[in-house]
Protein backbone atom coordinates (compact mmCIF):
# COMPACT_ATOMS: atom_id res chain seq x y z
CA UNK A 1 0.00 0.00 0.00
CA UNK A 2 1.56 3.48 -0.89
CA UNK A 3 2.20 5.98 1.37
CA UNK A 4 -0.10 8.50 1.67
CA UNK A 5 0.21 12.60 3.44
CA UNK A 6 -2.25 15.49 3.79
CA UNK A 7 0.66 16.76 2.14
CA UNK A 8 3.87 16.91 0.79
CA UNK A 9 5.58 13.88 -0.58
CA UNK A 10 3.54 11.46 -1.61
CA UNK A 11 4.25 7.62 -2.73
CA UNK A 12 7.39 7.58 -0.01
CA UNK A 13 7.41 4.57 1.55
CA UNK A 14 8.27 4.55 5.55
CA UNK A 15 9.96 1.28 7.14
CA UNK A 16 10.50 0.91 11.20
CA UNK A 17 13.17 -1.84 11.01
CA UNK A 18 13.81 -1.92 15.29
CA UNK A 19 13.41 0.49 17.88
CA UNK A 20 12.45 0.52 21.52
CA UNK A 21 9.70 -1.92 21.84
CA UNK A 22 8.79 -5.22 20.47
CA UNK A 23 5.13 -3.10 20.11
CA UNK A 24 4.59 -0.44 17.51
CA UNK A 25 1.24 0.63 18.96
CA UNK A 26 2.48 4.19 19.39
CA UNK A 27 4.37 4.54 15.87
CA UNK A 28 1.18 3.34 14.06
CA UNK A 29 -1.55 5.47 16.60
CA UNK A 30 0.93 8.65 15.87
CA UNK A 31 1.24 7.80 11.98
CA UNK A 32 -2.72 7.06 11.69
CA UNK A 33 -3.27 10.48 13.74
CA UNK A 34 -0.83 12.35 11.41
CA UNK A 35 -2.93 10.72 7.81
CA UNK A 36 0.04 8.66 7.07
CA UNK A 37 -0.67 5.07 6.04
CA UNK A 38 1.77 2.37 4.68
CA UNK A 39 4.17 2.28 6.87
CA UNK A 40 5.84 -1.42 7.21
CA UNK A 41 6.62 -2.28 10.31
CA UNK A 42 9.24 -4.81 10.90
CA UNK A 43 11.26 -7.11 13.63
CA UNK A 44 14.67 -7.32 11.94
CA UNK A 45 17.55 -7.95 12.95
CA UNK A 46 20.37 -7.61 10.46
CA UNK A 47 21.94 -5.16 7.32
CA UNK A 48 20.82 -7.77 4.94
CA UNK A 49 17.55 -8.02 6.33
CA UNK A 50 16.90 -4.44 6.23
CA UNK A 51 18.16 -4.28 2.47
CA UNK A 52 16.06 -6.97 1.04
CA UNK A 53 12.81 -5.49 3.35
CA UNK A 54 13.65 -2.09 2.47
CA UNK A 55 14.98 -1.66 -1.21
CA UNK A 56 12.16 0.51 -2.25
CA UNK A 57 11.87 2.40 1.29
CA UNK A 58 12.31 6.26 1.76
CA UNK A 59 12.56 6.54 5.08
CA UNK A 60 13.92 3.82 7.61
CA UNK A 61 13.07 4.08 10.97
CA UNK A 62 16.16 2.29 12.95
CA UNK A 63 17.38 1.48 16.14
CA UNK A 64 20.89 -0.82 17.07
CA UNK A 65 21.08 -2.60 13.67
CA UNK A 66 24.59 -1.62 11.82
CA UNK A 67 24.08 -0.13 8.37
CA UNK A 68 27.81 -0.04 6.50
CA UNK A 69 28.17 1.63 3.08
CA UNK A 70 27.46 -1.75 1.79
CA UNK A 71 24.19 -1.91 2.93
CA UNK A 72 23.37 1.64 2.29
CA UNK A 73 24.87 1.40 -1.35
CA UNK A 74 21.74 -1.56 -2.42
CA UNK A 75 19.33 0.83 -0.67
CA UNK A 76 18.69 3.32 -3.82
CA UNK A 77 15.52 4.88 -3.07
CA UNK A 78 16.44 5.60 1.06
CA UNK A 79 16.60 9.19 1.41
CA UNK A 80 16.83 9.37 5.19
CA UNK A 81 17.34 7.38 8.23
CA UNK A 82 15.95 7.79 11.54
CA UNK A 83 18.31 6.53 14.49
CA UNK A 84 15.99 5.97 17.52
CA UNK A 85 18.78 6.64 20.10
CA UNK A 86 21.20 9.87 20.41
CA UNK A 87 24.39 7.62 19.04
CA UNK A 88 24.44 7.28 14.97
CA UNK A 89 27.86 5.06 15.06
CA UNK A 90 25.95 2.26 14.12
CA UNK A 91 25.44 3.91 10.51
CA UNK A 92 27.98 4.84 8.37
CA UNK A 93 27.81 8.67 8.56
CA UNK A 94 30.22 9.55 5.61
CA UNK A 95 29.29 6.60 3.57
CA UNK A 96 25.26 7.70 3.95
CA UNK A 97 26.79 11.67 3.06
CA UNK A 98 28.42 10.27 -0.22
CA UNK A 99 25.03 9.08 -1.10
CA UNK A 100 22.57 11.61 -0.43
CA UNK A 101 20.93 10.19 2.75
CA UNK A 102 20.37 12.49 5.36
CA UNK A 103 20.45 11.07 8.97
CA UNK A 104 19.00 12.38 12.15
CA UNK A 105 18.69 11.22 15.74
CA UNK A 106 16.46 11.90 18.80
CA UNK A 107 18.51 13.90 20.52
CA UNK A 108 17.04 14.79 23.44
CA UNK A 109 14.98 12.22 24.74
CA UNK A 110 17.25 10.67 27.61
CA UNK A 111 19.23 13.67 28.70
CA UNK A 112 18.13 13.22 32.51
CA UNK A 113 18.47 9.63 32.73
CA UNK A 114 22.30 9.03 31.20
CA UNK A 115 22.86 12.16 33.25
CA UNK A 116 21.46 10.78 36.29
CA UNK A 117 23.67 7.42 36.09
CA UNK A 118 26.77 8.98 35.49
CA UNK A 119 26.18 10.84 38.63
CA UNK A 120 25.00 7.49 39.94
CA UNK A 121 28.21 5.59 39.05
CA UNK A 122 30.50 8.32 40.35
CA UNK A 123 28.37 8.29 43.76
CA UNK A 124 28.74 4.20 43.92
CA UNK A 125 32.09 4.14 43.85
CA UNK A 126 32.50 7.49 45.86
CA UNK A 127 30.71 5.89 48.82
CA UNK A 128 32.04 2.31 48.22
CA UNK A 129 28.38 1.21 47.90
CA UNK A 130 29.58 -2.18 46.06
CA UNK A 131 31.74 -3.78 49.10
CA UNK A 132 29.71 -2.85 51.38
CA UNK A 133 26.89 -4.16 49.59
CA UNK A 134 28.79 -7.70 49.88
CA UNK A 135 29.86 -7.35 53.28
CA UNK A 136 25.82 -7.20 53.92
CA UNK A 137 25.19 -10.60 51.44
CA UNK A 138 27.96 -12.54 53.01
CA UNK A 139 26.87 -11.78 56.05
CA UNK A 140 28.70 -9.61 57.30
CA UNK A 141 28.75 -6.38 59.05
CA UNK A 142 32.60 -4.64 59.82
CA UNK A 143 33.81 -2.09 57.68
CA UNK A 144 37.40 -1.53 58.50
CA UNK A 145 39.01 -3.68 55.45
CA UNK A 146 37.25 -1.66 52.79
CA UNK A 147 39.06 1.60 52.06
CA UNK A 148 37.27 4.96 53.37
CA UNK A 149 36.42 7.42 50.49
CA UNK A 150 37.03 10.61 50.04
CA UNK A 151 34.85 13.27 50.47
CA UNK A 152 33.39 13.98 47.09
CA UNK A 153 32.64 17.93 47.80
CA UNK A 154 35.66 20.08 46.81
CA UNK A 155 36.73 16.93 44.14
CA UNK A 156 36.83 18.32 40.35
CA UNK A 157 35.04 16.32 37.80
CA UNK A 158 36.54 16.48 34.32
CA UNK A 159 33.98 16.32 31.04
CA UNK A 160 35.14 15.02 27.69
CA UNK A 161 32.36 16.24 25.89
CA UNK A 162 29.81 18.95 27.11
CA UNK A 163 27.10 19.14 24.80
CA UNK A 164 23.29 18.44 26.22
CA UNK A 165 24.02 16.11 28.24
CA UNK A 166 27.85 16.69 29.64
CA UNK A 167 26.05 20.40 30.74
CA UNK A 168 23.21 18.12 32.74
CA UNK A 169 26.14 16.15 34.35
CA UNK A 170 28.01 19.30 35.27
CA UNK A 171 24.44 21.27 36.65
CA UNK A 172 23.97 17.80 38.75
CA UNK A 173 27.92 17.15 39.82
CA UNK A 174 27.82 21.55 40.93
CA UNK A 175 25.39 20.24 43.84
CA UNK A 176 27.41 17.81 45.07
CA UNK A 177 29.94 20.50 45.22
CA UNK A 178 32.10 19.01 42.63
CA UNK A 179 34.14 21.65 40.55
CA UNK A 180 33.68 20.98 36.39
CA UNK A 181 35.83 21.48 33.80
CA UNK A 182 35.97 20.26 30.41
CA UNK A 183 37.50 19.06 27.14
CA UNK A 184 35.54 19.59 23.70
CA UNK A 185 37.02 20.10 20.58
CA UNK A 186 33.90 20.80 19.09
CA UNK A 187 33.72 24.01 21.59
CA UNK A 188 36.22 27.20 19.64
CA UNK A 189 36.35 28.64 23.27
CA UNK A 190 38.30 28.61 26.82
CA UNK A 191 35.26 28.08 28.92
CA UNK A 192 31.57 27.23 28.25
CA UNK A 193 28.44 29.04 30.52
CA UNK A 194 26.55 26.03 32.16
CA UNK A 195 23.12 26.99 33.76
CA UNK A 196 23.65 26.91 37.25
CA UNK A 197 27.28 26.02 37.24
CA UNK A 198 28.73 29.04 35.89
CA UNK A 199 31.80 29.27 33.30
CA UNK A 200 33.03 26.00 33.01
CA UNK A 201 37.08 26.01 31.63
CA UNK A 202 37.67 24.28 28.61
CA UNK A 203 41.22 22.81 28.79
CA UNK A 204 43.38 20.50 26.33
CA UNK A 205 42.33 16.36 26.81
CA UNK A 206 45.78 16.27 28.09
CA UNK A 207 45.44 18.78 30.76
CA UNK A 208 42.19 17.93 31.72
CA UNK A 209 43.24 14.20 32.35
CA UNK A 210 46.16 15.65 34.57
CA UNK A 211 43.90 17.53 36.77
CA UNK A 212 40.50 15.89 37.49
CA UNK A 213 39.73 13.53 39.98
CA UNK A 214 36.90 12.23 38.18
CA UNK A 215 36.87 11.91 34.02
CA UNK A 216 33.52 11.34 32.54
CA UNK A 217 33.00 10.85 28.76
CA UNK A 218 30.04 12.51 26.80
CA UNK A 219 31.17 12.38 23.28
CA UNK A 220 29.72 10.39 20.24
CA UNK A 221 31.93 7.79 19.06
CA UNK A 222 33.42 7.99 15.82
CA UNK A 223 36.90 7.33 13.62
CA UNK A 224 38.21 10.31 15.83
CA UNK A 225 37.24 9.26 18.96
CA UNK A 226 37.64 5.53 19.13
CA UNK A 227 39.80 4.93 22.05
CA UNK A 228 40.17 8.39 22.86
CA UNK A 229 41.34 7.51 26.41
CA UNK A 230 44.28 4.57 25.80
CA UNK A 231 47.10 3.65 28.30
CA UNK A 232 48.68 7.15 27.57
CA UNK A 233 45.64 8.89 28.46
CA UNK A 234 45.01 6.49 31.50
CA UNK A 235 48.49 7.36 32.29
CA UNK A 236 47.78 10.95 32.51
CA UNK A 237 45.14 10.84 34.93
CA UNK A 238 45.73 11.31 38.74
CA UNK A 239 46.50 8.04 41.10
CA UNK A 240 43.41 6.85 42.19
CA UNK A 241 41.41 8.78 39.71
CA UNK A 242 38.12 7.68 38.47
CA UNK A 243 36.26 6.79 34.80
CA UNK A 244 33.03 7.27 34.02
CA UNK A 245 31.59 6.26 30.80
CA UNK A 246 27.87 5.87 29.64
CA UNK A 247 28.83 7.26 26.01
CA UNK A 248 30.18 4.42 23.93
CA UNK A 249 32.69 1.75 25.22
CA UNK A 250 34.60 2.24 21.75
CA UNK A 251 35.80 5.86 23.57
CA UNK A 252 38.19 3.53 26.08
CA UNK A 253 40.84 0.93 25.39
CA UNK A 254 39.43 -1.29 27.29
CA UNK A 255 42.36 -3.87 27.53
CA UNK A 256 44.39 -0.35 29.01
CA UNK A 257 41.91 -0.07 31.02
CA UNK A 258 41.91 -3.15 32.72
CA UNK A 259 45.54 -2.61 33.24
CA UNK A 260 44.77 0.53 34.90
CA UNK A 261 42.71 -0.71 36.91
CA UNK A 262 44.83 -4.05 38.42
CA UNK A 263 47.71 -2.00 38.68
CA UNK A 264 45.55 0.39 41.03
CA UNK A 265 46.46 3.44 38.93
CA UNK A 266 42.74 4.09 38.15
CA UNK A 267 40.79 4.22 41.50
CA UNK A 268 37.21 2.77 39.97
CA UNK A 269 35.64 2.90 37.04
CA UNK A 270 31.84 3.35 36.69
CA UNK A 271 30.83 1.82 33.07
CA UNK A 272 27.05 1.70 31.72
CA UNK A 273 29.08 0.65 27.70
CA UNK A 274 31.76 -1.52 27.24
CA UNK A 275 33.15 -2.99 23.79
CA UNK A 276 31.65 -5.56 22.60
CA UNK A 277 28.35 -5.47 24.21
CA UNK A 278 27.45 -8.06 25.98
CA UNK A 279 30.85 -8.40 27.58
CA UNK A 280 32.36 -11.86 27.20
CA UNK A 281 31.97 -14.03 30.00
CA UNK A 282 34.70 -14.36 31.81
CA UNK A 283 36.11 -11.13 31.12
CA UNK A 284 37.88 -9.24 33.86
CA UNK A 285 35.52 -6.28 33.87
CA UNK A 286 33.20 -8.66 35.23
CA UNK A 287 35.33 -9.25 38.19
CA UNK A 288 37.48 -6.47 39.32
CA UNK A 289 36.39 -5.22 42.45
CA UNK A 290 37.11 -1.89 41.17
CA UNK A 291 34.91 -1.70 38.04
CA UNK A 292 31.10 -0.97 38.53
CA UNK A 293 29.60 -2.59 35.03
CA UNK A 294 25.76 -1.87 33.89
CA UNK A 295 24.62 -3.43 31.02
CA UNK A 296 23.85 -0.26 28.86
CA UNK A 297 20.91 1.17 30.47
CA UNK A 298 21.48 4.63 31.24
CA UNK A 299 18.86 5.80 28.65
CA UNK A 300 15.88 3.74 30.06
CA UNK A 301 13.02 4.92 31.45
CA UNK A 302 9.19 4.87 30.47
CA UNK A 303 9.24 8.04 29.66
CA UNK A 304 12.07 8.22 27.54
CA UNK A 305 10.92 5.73 25.75
CA UNK A 306 8.25 6.97 24.68
CA UNK A 307 9.74 10.58 24.27
CA UNK A 308 12.32 8.72 22.10
CA UNK A 309 9.56 6.59 19.64
CA UNK A 310 7.46 9.84 19.46
CA UNK A 311 10.35 11.98 17.99
CA UNK A 312 11.09 9.48 15.20
CA UNK A 313 7.61 9.66 14.23
CA UNK A 314 8.09 13.44 14.45
CA UNK A 315 11.25 12.99 12.18
CA UNK A 316 9.13 11.03 9.67
CA UNK A 317 6.25 13.68 9.94
CA UNK A 318 8.36 16.28 9.23
CA UNK A 319 10.46 14.75 6.16
CA UNK A 320 7.01 13.62 4.53
CA UNK A 321 5.40 17.03 4.92
CA UNK A 322 8.08 19.01 3.24
CA UNK A 323 10.44 19.95 5.98
CA UNK A 324 13.44 19.00 7.70
CA UNK A 325 13.66 17.42 10.56
CA UNK A 326 15.21 18.16 13.53
CA UNK A 327 18.26 17.03 15.03
CA UNK A 328 20.05 15.99 11.31
CA UNK A 329 23.82 14.78 11.93
CA UNK A 330 25.33 15.40 8.63
CA UNK A 331 24.01 18.44 7.46
CA UNK A 332 26.09 18.95 4.49
CA UNK A 333 23.67 16.54 2.56
CA UNK A 334 21.33 19.54 2.52
CA UNK A 335 23.71 21.54 0.26
CA UNK A 336 21.81 22.12 -2.80
CA UNK A 337 22.12 19.23 -5.43
CA UNK A 338 23.75 16.79 -2.88
CA UNK A 339 20.48 15.15 -0.61
CA UNK A 340 18.29 12.63 -2.47
CA UNK A 341 14.98 14.37 -1.05
CA UNK A 342 14.79 17.63 -1.82
CA UNK A 343 16.57 20.76 -2.41
CA UNK A 344 14.08 23.08 -2.00
CA UNK A 345 13.30 21.36 1.88
CA UNK A 346 12.60 24.81 4.07
CA UNK A 347 14.87 24.18 7.01
CA UNK A 348 12.68 23.38 9.82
Amino acid sequence: MATTVRSGHEGWQVAVTDGFSDRYDIEEARFAAAGIDGVRYLRVKTAAEVVDHCADVDVIIKGWIDLPRESLERLPRLKAIIRAGIGVDMVDLAAATDLGILVCNTATYCLDEVSNQALVLMLALNRQLMPHAARIREGGWAVRDVAHPRRLKGQVLGLVGIGNIGRQVAAKAAGFGLSVIAHDPFVQSDHVDVAGVGAVPLLSLDEMLATADIVSLHCPLSPATRHLIGAAQLARMRPGAVLINTARGGLVDQDALVEALRSGHLGAAGLDVTSPEPLPNPHPLRELPNALVTPHTASISVESGIDCRNATVDHAVALLGGRVPADVMNRAVLAPGRWRGAVDYAAG
